[in-house]
């Protein structure tokens, strides 16, 4: 049975986060996920893609969403 090193592992474990959907990440609301859904953003690669000021354009989402996305990703890790 092979075995993964360390290096492996961290990287396994960063695709998997980033293709994490949004809808598993503790600390959205559904009313974000809605938002983001609509315009196209499915995955956490999808949100980390995207620039502020992209983000910040989409329909009802403003600062205080954005502050609240940024600390459910970071909780996330």
């Amino acid at each position: 049975m092979a075995t993964w090193s360390n290096k492996e592992k961290e990287e396994y474990e960063e695709r998997r986060k980033l293709e994490m959907p949004l809808s598993e990440i503790s600390g959205l609301s559904v009313r974000i996920i809605n938002t983001l859904e609509d315009a196209g953003v499915l995955l956490v690669k999808d949100l980390l893609a995207k620039t502020v000021d992209e983000l910040l354009s989409v329909a009802n989402f403003g600062e205080k969403t954005l502050l609240e996305v940024r600390q459910a990703l970071r909780n996330a890790g």
